[in-house]
C-alpha cells in the first residue's frame, strides 16, 4: 500500500499524517512538541520510527511524495520558521528521506487550499457544523472573487485564494508583519508599552498582538501600565482567566485581541476585494469560540469608512465570515497538494 505524506509544523507541534494514494483517506496521525527535537528531521525521524514499531509501515517502501505546511516563508531552498528555531534545506531533506517529490509550503497556504473543500460542502448544502465551519456573518459567498483566510497560532497566519479559470488557487503573504492599526487609547497605550518592555520591537506588526504570543506580550502590558503583578503569563492560562472571570485584565486583553483580529481580518478583506468570504482558522480561536461569536470582532471588522458616507460599513457587512472549527483544515489543504505533485 502506498501513501502520501503530510506534515503541519507550527510554532508548538509538528503534526504528521499519511494518505493513502488510493482511497485519499487520511491515515496514522500523530502530533509531537516542536521542543522535544533541537531541528525538524529529528521530528519526522521519530514520526518514521513510530510507524515502523507500532504501525508496521516500511516507510522508505510506502513513501515517495511529500508535502509539508510549515509557519515560516518559502521562497528560497533554505526554510527557517518565523517564530521557532527550527530552519532546513528543502533539497537536502528531500536527499535524506529519499523523497521523489517534496513540496515545502507556507501553513497558511494549506490552510487556505482546505477552503474548496468547505466551499463544496457549503454548495451541496450540508449542514455547516457538520465539516467544521461556523458562520459568522455576511451574504453567501461570491464564486469567482478572492477570499481572505487568516487566523493566529503561536503566531498569524494570513493567506487568501482566487479563481483562476474555475479553479482555486491558494497563495502564502507575509501581511500579519504589516503594521498594526489600533483605535482606541488603550490599544495605544499598549503598543508603546510593548515596546518600552522589548526594546528590539521597533516596528509593531499585527502579529504582535493578534497571535498567542501577542496575546501573552498584550497582557504583559496591561499588567505593566496598570501595575498588576501576577503568576499569569501563557496564552492559554489568559483566555482561561478570562472565560472564568478571575481576571479583570485577562478580560480586556482578550477583548482587544478579538477587536484587533477584527480590524485586521477587514484590513485584509479590503485589500483583496474578498467578497468570496473570510475564513478564519488558526488554533487559538476554537479555544473560546463562543465567547468570540460574542465579541466584538465582526464589529471591529466592519467598522470601516464614515459615519455619514456608510457605504464601506454596508459592503464589510455583506462580506460572509466563517470561523473554521474543524481540528486540522491544514490536512485538509496539504491532502489537497499533495495529490498534485
Amino acid at each position: 500500500m502506498n501513501f502520501y505524506l503530510i506534515a503541519d509544523i507550527g510554532g508548538t507541534n509538528a503534526r504528521y499524517a499519511l494518505v493513502n494514494c488510493e482511497t485519499l483517506e487520511f491515515a496514522f496521525e500523530k502530533k509531537y512538541l516542536c521542543n522535544d527535537y533541537a531541528e525538524f528531521h529529528e521530528s519526522l525521524d521519530h514520526y518514521i520510527k513510530d510507524l515502523s514499531t507500532q504501525d508496521n509501515i516500511d516507510f522508505k517502501t510506502s513513501v515517495k511524495k511529500a508535502c509539508i505546511a510549515i509557519a515560516a516563508p518559502v521562497e528560497e531552498d533554505f526554510v527557517q520558521m518565523s517564530n521557532y528555531d527550527w530552519g532546513f534545506s528543502i533539497s537536502k531533506m528531500k536527499s535524506y528521506f529519499e523523497f521523489e517529490e517534496l513540496r515545502v509550503v507556507n501553513d497558511f497556504l494549506a490552510v487556505a487550499a482546505s477552503v474548496p473543500y468547505f466551499l463544496e460542502q457549503i454548495e451541496k448544502g450540508q449542514s455547516l457544523d457538520s465539516f467544521g465551519l461556523l458562520k459568522i456573518g455576511g451574504a453567501e459567498s461570491k464564486r469567482g472573487s478572492a477570499i481572505s483566510v487568516m487566523g493566529p497560532g503561536t503566531g498569524l497566519g494570513m493567506s487568501y485564494l482566487v479563481d483562476i479559470d474555475g479553479d482555486y488557487r491558494a497563495f502564502a503573504t507575509e501581511a500579519s508583519d504589516a503594521s498594526i492599526a489600533v483605535h482606541t487609547q488603550r490599544q495605544f497605550d499598549i503598543v508603546k508599552k510593548i515596546q518600552e518592555l522589548d526594546p528590539d520591537i521597533f516596528h509593531v506588526n499585527i502579529e504582535s498582538l493578534v497571535s498567542g504570543l501577542g496575546l501573552e506580550r498584550m497582557y504583559e502590558a496591561l499588567k505593566a501600565i496598570d501595575g498588576v503583578d501576577n503568576d499569569i503569563k501563557e496564552a492559554p492560562d489568559i483566555v482561561e482567566a478570562a472565560l472564568n472571570e478571575t481576571c479583570p485584565l485577562a478580560v480586556e486583553a482578550l477583548d482587544h485581541f478579538c477587536a484587533l483580529l477584527g480590524s485586521s481580518a477587514g484590513n485584509h478583506a479590503l485589500t483583496l476585494n474578498a467578497t468570496g468570504g473570510v475564513f478564519i482558522a488558526g488554533g487559538i480561536i476554537p479555544r473560546f469560540a463562543d465567547y468570540f461569536l460574542k465579541s466584538s470582532f465582526h464589529e471591529s471588522f466592519k467598522s470601516k469608512g464614515r459615519k455619514d458616507r456608510p457605504y464601506y460599513y454596508k459592503f464589510m457587512e455583506s462580506i460572509p465570515i466563517y470561523l473554521m472549527t474543524h481540528p486540522n483544515p491544514g490536512f485538509l489543504g496539504l491532502r489537497e497538494l499533495v495529490k498534485k505533485l
